[in-house]
């Protein structure tokens, strides 16, 4: 007696997968990943120049952060003053991180820090802004005479509103 296998999957009649070059812009949903390096005179500047680390989801859309790691190599030659570093809407204030890095981790003596953020969660909900990106900026005072790099590697889903 054989037995057959059924490796085929069930979905439901209102299924509709994405076929090979349809563009992902027609689903609601699109998962993305995005790896944003940064140049110790872009660390400098975050105060007045913020840094995208997602894209311009366009009109209608918003993206959702689901995680974001920063990879921190300084060098030698350290940074100093600055402020934390935290993730928000462009144009907003509000972190969209459950937590900031500290200028004292920026300011740090030379190696290699990795920094895992989750989105934030209050009881009323996370704040999401259509039509922008999300960025990484500085608080405070711009970081002075560093000469480390940085890497951040962001998971995020862009949703059509």
């Amino acid at each position: 007696m054989s037995i057959l296998k059924d490796y085929a999957p069930h979905v439901g009649p209102s299924y509709t997968p994405l076929a090979p070059g349809q563009a992902a812009s027609t689903q609601l949903i699109t998962a993305g990943n995005q790896v944003t390096a940064l140049t110790a005179t872009q660390i400098k500047a975050l105060s007045v120049t913020p840094i995208a680390v997602t894209p311009v989801p366009g009109a209608g859309k918003a993206v959702v952060i689901d995680s974001i790691i920063v990879e921190l190599v300084l060098t030698s030659t350290v940074f100093a003053n600055g402020g934390v570093l935290q993730f928000q809407y462009h144009g907003q204030t509000t972190e969209v991180m459950s937590a900031q890095i500290a200028a004292a981790s920026v300011n740090a003596t030379a190696g290699t820090y990795i920094f895992a953020l989750e989105p934030a969660e209050t009881a009323g909900g996370s704040v999401v802004t259509s039509a922008v990106a999300v960025e990484i900026t500085n608080e405070t005072a711009p970081f002075i005479t560093g000469t480390g790099t940085a890497k951040i590697f962001c998971r995020y889903r862009i949703i059509t509103l």
